[in-house]
């Protein structure tokens, strides 16, 4: 196995784990979620809305909107707190990995990013999401969602008693109906939202963790590799990138380790050695131990990450069939 498929095998099977963090992670929304349907309906039934003034709706939507508001900055916090913790992550990972997959007979001397960079990264490099409200910050860009689904049942509401819909009928616009699972109402898309969400944060994080890495090894790493076709997913911009290289120091290859082109975007990116690195051409074989694994640190970690690191601990020689052309 060459030097740079040793790396390109181990940053698939770390992405297909790592899918498998997200959807940790996509599940912490749905106690809220519950919160969330416990309170309106609370609110909603309290007095028959079919009597409610102009002014008394108003109160109303500013009421439903403030215990909105307070518990989806609960979620949001947490959820950044969890995407610091991943970074972190990230970056260990990377920086071991890289060091791992070194040739055989050859030591190489890794740089970590620090902490402040990598959260400088995450920060203050933009989503690259593309349409409406494209090229966000991180938290812009939670922020916006959660707006969003405020207005989004408020505005259910006031539709609602402008029509003259019961508490009931309002109630289950929000909710959805019992016969489709609950899948029809107002909730279910806000469910589908904070999970397109997540999955682009948790990319974000990666991808930026990635390429401070690179960054710091700039003397052994000369390239980054693109890595698309991991499923039937994949758009048709991202298939069209796949194992497509750009030099590290430039827009291109800064870009190619960035969320692109679409939210829940889960295409990784691979670096490669420099050639000035290896002793011989670009075959130099490694041992198949050289591969991800976890590391033992995982105090202050959130759990869905404790568990991610223990996935990550069975890797150890497994080969890869992730990848699908």
């Amino acid at each position: 196995m060459a030097a740079n498929q040793a790396i390109l095998d181990a940053t698939i099977r770390h992405a297909v784990f790592l899918e498998k963090l997200k959807a940790g992670e996509v599940g912490k929304f749905a106690p809220f979620l519950k919160e969330i349907d416990r309170s309106i309906r609370d609110r909603l039934t309290r007095s028959d809305l079919t009597e409610y003034n102009v002014k008394r709706l108003e109160a109303l939507l500013k009421e439903v909107d403030s215990l909105l508001l307070g518990i989806l900055d609960r979620y949001s916090t947490q959820l950044n707190l969890d995407l610091v913790d991943i970074a972190n992550y990230e970056a260990e990972f990377g920086a071991a990995s890289l060091a791992r997959s070194a040739p055989v007979g050859v030591s190489l001397d890794v740089a970590a990013p620090t902490v402040a960079a990598v959260r400088t990264a995450v920060l203050t490099n933009p989503l690259s999401v593309r349409g409406t409200g494209g090229g966000k910050l991180l938290k812009a860009f939670i922020k916006g969602w959660t707006t969003a689904e405020r207005e989004r049942v408020t505005g259910t509401i006031r539709q609602g008693l402008f029509e003259g819909q019961t508490n009931f009928k309002i109630i289950r616009n929000i909710r959805g109906t019992k016969a489709a699972g609950y899948k029809d109402g107002i909730l279910a898309t806000t469910s589908r939202n904070a999970s397109t969400v997540v999955h682009t944060a948790i990319q974000h994080v990666s991808s930026q963790a990635r390429m401070e890495v690179a960054k710091a090894n700039t003397d052994i790493v000369s390239e980054v590799e693109m890595v698309a076709t991991l499923d039937s997913k994949t758009s048709q911009t991202c298939r069209s990138m796949d194992k497509r290289r750009f030099p590290v120091d430039s827009g291109l290859g800064r870009r190619s380790t960035r969320t692109v082109g679409r939210p829940s975007f889960s295409s990784p990116s691979s670096v490669r050695f420099s050639p000035r690195v290896l002793p011989g051409p670009l075959s130099v074989m490694v041992g198949p131990s050289r591969s991800a694994r976890a590391w033992t640190t995982t105090s202050g970690y959130s759990s869905s990450l404790r568990r991610f690191r223990t996935w990550q601990s069975g890797l150890s020689g497994a080969s890869c069939s992730a990848r699908a052309d």
